[in-house]
């Protein structure tokens, strides 16, 4: 069986930006947060070093974000390859506009590019208006990936092997990501993720 999956890298900047208020006093209150989560002590230093200058309800998002979805995606496609079978890992990072760009990719930006429906009123929400050439440019890139996926098993990129955590980067100018070497997935290697 093949898979893909993916996420997007601000997908917790949904549910702060446009609902759930955060408030974080100080550091030691976003420590609290870590802990419950199972991250260490120095979670919210390793955070604060990969994303300077980020505010302490960034990094609450950042950290909220990883736990929910992107961790979660990345462990499941490096399962996957280590059974024996076939992932293919993405992250979309295409920023939305709306907010003056507050949301960057949020949870669920990634839906109308995917499947091509650029015209509907979460893309255009999201797109903070009708969507430019960019943006529908990668639309088609992302629909030619899927289709070639489902028919063929190959999106266009190789798969996560045991080792090598291989990622497309769905952006304005896409990339590859060879290896996730960032000191973040080793803070969260030793937290378990129970099935939900």
């Amino acid at each position: 069986m093949a898979l893909l999956v993916g996420h997007n890298t601000d997908e917790f900047t949904l549910f702060t930006g446009l609902g759930q208020k955060v408030e974080i006093e100080d550091a030691s209150a976003l420590a609290v947060t870590a802990t419950r989560l199972g991250l260490g002590e120095e979670a919210v230093e390793v955070y604060r070093a990969v994303h300077p200058g980020a505010s302490l309800a960034d990094l609450y998002c950042e950290i909220r974000g990883d736990a929910m979805f992107c961790e979660y995606s990345t462990r499941v496609a490096e399962a996957q390859a280590a059974a024996g079978g076939s992932a293919h890992l993405f992250r979309f990072a295409a920023r939305s506009r709306v907010l003056d760009g507050a949301l960057g990719a949020c949870h669920a930006f990634d839906l109308p590019f995917a499947f091509g429906n650029m015209d509907c009123d979460l893309a255009r929400f999201l797109c903070d208006g009708p969507p430019d050439a960019a943006y529908l440019g990668l639309s088609e890139r992302m629909l030619a990936a899927w289709s070639a996926f489902v028919s063929g098993g190959d999106p266009g990129w190789g798969p996560v092997r045991p080792g090598s955590t291989v990622a497309r980067v769905w952006d304005l100018t896409d990339s590859l990501s060879e290896a996730d070497d960032s000191p973040l997935r080793a803070l969260w290697s030793d937290v378990g993720f129970a099935p939900r």
